[in-house]
C-alpha cells in the first residue's frame, strides 16, 4: 500500500515538474529574446543575452511611441468593464426579482450569446456597424456617431459582445441571495433601486469581482475586434505588435519585448488580485 502510495506521489510530482517546464520554457524564451539585440538572435537563439540590453524596451516608447496604445488600450479595458459590469448587474437583477419563466427565458437568451464563438458574427455585426453609421448620420436630430476608428465605437461594441458572459457569471451569484432579504426589504418600502444598490451589488461583490478581472483580461488582449473596427487613431497594444513583424523581414526581439509589454500589466494584476478572483469563483460554487 505504502509503495503504491509512494508511486502515486513521485507520478505527481513528475507531472507537475513536466507542466511547469511546458509553462516556464516559452516564457522564459520570450524573456530572453527581448533581451538580446537582432544578431544576438540570429546567431545565439537559444543561449541566454550576454550582455543583456533594454534598448528593444527603449525603442518600444521612444521610437514607435508605443505609450499612445498603451493609453487607448487603458481607456478601452477601463470604459468596457466599468459599463459591463454596470449593466450586467442590472440585467442580472432584473432576472433574479423577475423569475419564473421570464427571468428563465432571458437567462437562456444571454446564456445562448455565448455558445456563438466570435468568428461566426463577424460579418452580421460588420454590417450592422455600417448601417448604424450611415442612420447616425442621414438623422439630423442624432449627434455623427463615428463607430469605427475610433475608441468610443469599439467600447460600444465590446459592451455589446462582453455583456453575455457577465451577465452568466454574476446571475448565477444573485439567485444564491435568499428572496427573504428582498421580501424584507420591499416590506419597509424600499424601492427597486434601493434593493438594487444596497443588498443585491454589494451581496453579489465576490462574483463581480470575478466578472471585472475575466473582463479585463479579455478586453487587454483582445485584437480581432479593434483589428476589425479601428485604424491608427484608435489602434490598441494588441495591433501595434503588428508592426513589428513585415512580410519579408521581422525583428523579433522589438516584437517579444512588445509581447512582454503587452502581457505584464494583466499578469501584475493578476497575482495581486487572484484571491478575490478565486474567492468569487469558489463562492458562487460552494453556495450552488
Amino acid at each position: 500500500m505504502f509503495r503504491t502510495v509512494r508511486r502515486w506521489i513521485n507520478l505527481r510530482t513528475i507531472s507537475l515538474f513536466v507542466f511547469t517546464v511546458v509553462i516556464l520554457v516559452p516564457l522564459l524564451t520570450v524573456v530572453s529574446a527581448s533581451l538580446k539585440t537582432m544578431r544576438q538572435y540570429v546567431m545565439e537563439p537559444l543561449r541566454l543575452p550576454s550582455p543583456p540590453t533594454f534598448d528593444n524596451y527603449r525603442d518600444l516608447f521612444v521610437d514607435y511611441g508605443l505609450h499612445r496604445y498603451f493609453v487607448n488600450s487603458l481607456v478601452l479595458t477601463f470604459c468596457t468593464v466599468v459599463l459591463v459590469i454596470l449593466f450586467s448587474t442590472m440585467v442580472s437583477y432584473a432576472i433574479v426579482r423577475v423569475g419564473g419563466w421570464i427571468g428563465t427565458l432571458l437567462f437562456g437568451l444571454f446564456s445562448a450569446g455565448l455558445m456563438i464563438p466570435a468568428q461566426v458574427n463577424i460579418i452580421p455585426l460588420y454590417g450592422l456597424v455600417v448601417k448604424l453609421e450611415s442612420w447616425f448620420a442621414s438623422a439630423a436630430w442624432l449627434p455623427d456617431l463615428k463607430f469605427r476608428d475610433s475608441l468610443p465605437g469599439l467600447i460600444v461594441i465590446e459592451v455589446s459582445i462582453l455583456l453575455s458572459i457577465s451577465v452568466f457569471i454574476i446571475t448565477g451569484f444573485m439567485k444564491t441571495i435568499p428572496r427573504e432579504l428582498f421580501e424584507a426589504a420591499a416590506m419597509d418600502g424600499s424601492s427597486e433601486w434601493w434593493m438594487y444598490a444596497k443588498l443585491a451589488v454589494p451581496l453579489s461583490m465576490p462574483s463581480i469581482a470575478s466578472a471585472a478581472i475575466f473582463l479585463c483580461v479579455i478586453v487587454w488582449n483582445d485584437l480581432l475586434y479593434p483589428l476589425l473596427f479601428t485604424g491608427e487613431k484608435a489602434k490598441t497594444l494588441t495591433m501595434a505588435l503588428m508592426m513589428f513583424r513585415g512580410e519579408y523581414e521581422s525583428n523579433f526581439p522589438i516584437l517579444f519585448a512588445g509581447v512582454m509589454t503587452v502581457s505584464l500589466p494583466m499578469v501584475l494584476a493578476y497575482l495581486f488580485l487572484q484571491r478575490w478572483f478565486i474567492a468569487g469563483l469558489t463562492s458562487g460554487s460552494l453556495k450552488g
